[in-house]
This record gives structure tokens, sequence and C-alpha cells, in this order.
């Protein structure tokens, strides 16, 4: 037996769940309010029997460690430590896993390291890189090095080539995500870009991301998963912001890398970013160890609008003030710095708390004269202002809706309480059981198609299900005459089967995989056009004349 078996014996999913969630027993199971994702109604369950979670809405599922890594934002070997803990378990007598994995992430930072260095001494003879990194963006040598910046060569194996003299192999170097395996063998994961180190709060490295010299698509691409790098959970820059964070308890988000090279450059050093505008809750954590206030600098668009709602109720939950930079429109960070670096940071200095941002700012999109603009304001704004932990804060804003919509504040409070402002689509399960977030992710649509299955296994002849249909990691599960009876994994799918599909009739089930299907088929060919483009684009930046003519004939072969 090992440690998670032992602490698992010792500790029920339902003690470890039950210190963050407030559980209640529904049948065989218990059920709760989701804690990864705001919700109003309970979609979140625990199988004592199977040792599992599994939220309905947004798809979070997985053991007692998973659990713990994901509320805490910890590693497995984190986690395995808090709950041996609570278990009252002595790891002492386990350390050989641990040591292995520790081991495995020293070597996989070793690479970055080398890497970087690699990809610096490139930049220094790659003239085009050089005067896109000095002359347009304008870095200085001191960046440079702060941050790692280089250049990943055009040649496909460059940089394998150099870590595997440095006797790296090439696992090593897949599992590191700086290489990736190709129908010719393992090419490097970044080629023809300028690239950017990532690095943990500590400033150990641990990925990087790569831009485009021209305007090839994608413009952007980043390490993807690996044992040391976590989008979820990666702040950009935090090792190198985090003194002044805590100096001047605050840190300013924003939503591109080069934006926050800029940043420092001036001397505003307590600026970060994250992969993209959605923040996460292990994010907001993360910047939390330093600093309890978090100011937003995104653009001002449909997309910055609906990322600063969804940041709302996770700010509280994390219990950190949350507040809003109003960039110039239509400019970025970088743009406004290298016009006049005196009034970004003037910006930086000048935020606006993002409840009354967000009044301001949904006041000029609906006619507050007229009933529907009423009501359409009000039901923008309830969601928002019921994530509200405080009772005070909750009342004002209250008042405030009710002001501004010229109501009164018990016709808001019916409002809030009948739950009739979501404006979000939802479906519900036959026995309306469950709220459930309407989600068209690609892992999300399989699994729900193998809970079908496994629901109705005559299903899938029924249809005619092709196993292609699935991705490499799910396609064995769909194939396996029985799935496995102690497989986590598939334990998730049968719970999902017995709580979703168990009373739908065949004919339900036969109709709800036949659309399943037809949206994993477009997301399949959406996918396969997208790899084909950047394959297309790589083979003309090696001038591959031939190849390139194959692939536009692959191409539209895949559109029509």
């Amino acid at each position: 037996m090992d440690a998670a078996s032992e602490i698992k014996q010792r500790l029920s999913i339902e003690e470890v769940v039950g210190d963050v969630v407030e559980l209640k027993r529904s049948g065989s199971n218990f059920k709760g309010l989701c804690p990864f994702h705001t919700e109003n109604t309970p979609s979140f369950m625990v199988n004592p029997e199977k040792g599992i979670y599994h939220c309905f809405g947004c798809s979070e599922g997985g053991d007692h460690f998973e659990f713990v890594m994901k509320m805490d934002g910890l590693t497995f070997p984190e986690a395995v430590e808090k709950l041996a803990q609570k278990a009252g378990v002595e790891l002492s007598q386990y350390n050989k896993g641990s040591a292995s994995l520790s081991n495995l992430k020293k070597r996989l930072k070793d690479a970055h390291t080398l890497a970087a260095k690699y990809y610096q001494q490139s930049l220094l003879s790659n003239k085009q890189a050089l005067d896109y990194i000095v002359s347009k963006r304008h870095f200085n040598k001191h960046t440079i090095e702060d941050f790692s910046v280089g250049y990943a060569p055009r040649h496909g194996t460059a940089l394998k080539n150099f870590l595997l003299k440095h006797n790296f192999s090439e696992k090593e170097l897949e599992q590191a995500g700086l290489i990736a395996k190709r129908r010719d063998g393992y090419l490097d994961m970044f080629f023809g870009r300028v690239v950017v180190a990532l690095s943990d709060s500590q400033g150990q490295l641990i990925g990087f991301t790569g831009r485009v010299l021209d305007d090839g698509m994608p413009k952007y691409l980043n390490t993807s998963q690996t044992p040391i790098y976590d989008k979820s959970r990666h702040v950009f820059g935090l090792a190198q912001a985090k003194d002044a964070i805590r100096k001047q308890d605050l840190a300013v988000v924003v939503e591109g890398n080069l934006d926050v090279l800029a940043s420092h450059q001036i001397d505003c050093r307590n600026v970060v970013a994250t992969a993209g505008t959605a923040l996460t809750i292990h994010q907001i954590k993360q910047i939390a160890r330093f600093t309890n206030n978090i100011a937003f600098a995104f653009d001002q668009d449909k997309a910055g609008m609906m990322a600063t709602m969804r940041a709302i109720p996770i700010a509280q939950k994390a219990g950190v003030h949350l507040s809003i930079i109003d960039v110039d429109s239509g400019k970025d960070p970088d743009e406004l710095i290298q016009k006049d670096p005196r009034h970004w940071q003037k910006l930086t200095n000048s935020s606006q708390y993002v409840l009354d941002w967000l009044f301001e700012q949904m006041g000029k999109n609906y006619n507050l004269q007229t009933a529907t603009g009423k009501a359409n304001f009000s039901s923008k704004l309830i969601p928002v202002i019921s994530s509200v932990n405080d009772p005070i804060e909750q009342e004002h804003y209250m008042k405030l809706l009710a002001e501004k919509t010229d109501s009164s504040a018990s016709a808001v409070e019916r409002k809030m309480a009948t739950g009739q402002y979501e404006e979000a689509k939802s479906v519900r399960t036959k026995q309306a059981k469950y709220h459930v977030d309407i989600v068209d992710d690609r892992k999300t649509l399989e699994e729900n198609l193998l809970a079908i299955i496994i629901a109705d296994p005559e299903v899938k002849s029924e249809i005619n299900i092709n196993s292609d249909i699935f991705s490499i990691d799910r396609r064995p599960l769909y194939e396996a005459k029985t799935l496995p009876k102690d497989d986590k994994y598939a334990n998730i799918l049968r719970f999902k089967a017995e709580e979703l599909y168990k009373d739908w009739t065949r004919h339900q089930l036969s109709r709800e995989a036949q659309e399943l299907i037809t949206r994993l088929t477009k997301k399949s060919k959406d996918q396969k056009q997208a790899l084909l483009t950047e394959a297309i684009r790589n083979a003309e930046e090696r001038g591959d004349a031939e190849e390139v003519e194959r692939l536009l004939k692959k191409y539209q072969s895949e559109i029509n």
C-alpha cells in the first residue's frame, strides 16, 4: 500500500470535501454548491462508495487529492502532505515516490534553464529577432536578461539537438514541453519565434511563451500542461513583481506578457499577467500571498467586461479587493508606455472599485428610461451583487440598483430572491435534479457521450458511433468491452451515467448522443483545420513549396 492509498483508507472523500463545502445527504451521495464556479442550485456531488466528487455544472471531478490541489493551488506531493497530516499518516516510509517526482521536476526545470540560455544566445545572432525586441519593442538589456527573452531558431530541431548533447533525453524534453512528437519524429515546440521565459513565484523557469515576428498565426504559442507548468495556476511576472506588489500593496493584472515587460522597464514593477483574461481562483490565491488588492487593466471590450464579471465572485471567495484601471480605449499598456510612460504610471495609481466601475459601464449599455432597459440592467448586476460577501456592502449596492432603476428596494430583493435575473442559458436533466451550464468543450462532450453509452450500451450500435469521434486519451474507454472497476476516471463516468441518464428512455438517449456527435464532429473539423493552417505556415517558413501544395489540397478537402 502506498501513502495515497493509506490516506484514502483513513479519510473519507466527504470528510475532505466537507471541510470546504457544506454537504447534505442525497440518497447514497452528498450534494452541495460547487466551490469551483458560482451557482445557486447545487450541482456538486460526492460519491462515498467510489471516493470521488463531480460537478455536473463545470465538470470538475476527481478524488481526495485532486480536490485539495484544485482548491488550494497545490502540487500533488503538497496535497499528499496536507492530507497525511489530517489523516495522521507518517510519510517517511513512503519517501521513494516523492523523491522520484521531485527529481523529475528538477530535471525539467534544469532543461528550461539551459533552453533559456540557448534561446538568448540565438537572439544575439539573429538580426530580425534582435531588431524586433530592441528597435520595435524597445526592450533594454536589463529587461531582456530579467525575463530571459530569447529567440527560437527556425530550424525545427535546433533546441532538441542542443539539449541532447547536454545529457537530456527526448522523453524528458517531451515531458518538459520543449519538444513534441510529430510525423517525422520529435521537433522543437518553438521555432521562428521570440520567446519569453515563464517562471514560478520563486523564479524557477517552468515554460515559455513564443511570439511570431510577422503576422502569422497563431500569434502566441505557450508551453502546454506539464508536471511543472499549469496555466490555470501560473501568474506571469510574479517572481519579478512580488516585492513591488508587497511594498505597494497592489497587483496590477494586464492581458499581455510583453505589457508586463514594458511596465517593469519603466520601474512600474507591481504588474503581472495571466494566460488570457480569465483569472482563476488559484491565480488570485497566488497573488493574495502578497496583497489583497488586485486591479485589472484589461481592454474594455466585451471579452474584458465578461472577464471582469466572472472574476468578481472569485475575488469575493478569495477575500481580495478587486478594482479596475480604465485603460484608454483601443490601447494596450505597452502602447501607452511607448507614448507616455508617466501616463501609464498615473493610471496604475487611479483604479476604481470594480462594482462602482461596473455600475458606470453597464449604465452606458442600457436605456434606464425604459422598463426593458431597467430589467436588463438589473439582470446583469444582481448576480454580481448577490456574490458580495459583506451584507452591508451588498445592501449598499442593492439600494444603488434600486435608485438607478427608479425601483423600490423590495422589488430588487424580490428579483434577487426569485433567481429570475439569470441570463446564462442552462439545461436540466429530465428529473431537473441539477442546474447544468451548457458547456461545449471537447472533454465534456466526450464524457457525456461515454456516460450515455454506459447508461445504455445498445445506443452504441443503434446510431453507429465511430471511435474516431473520441480523442486519443478517451478512445480506449469507448473501445473497451468493460470498464476497469477501480479506475478513477471510469468511476466518474459511471457516476455521470447514474446521475444524469439512468431514467432516460432509449429514444431520448439516442437523440442526445446524436446531438453530442454532431457537436464533436464540428469541433474535430475545426481543430483539424487549425492544425493544417499551422502546418502550412510552418512549411512556408521552411520554403517547402511541395509540402505547402500538398497541405493546401488536404485543407481544401477538409473544408468541403
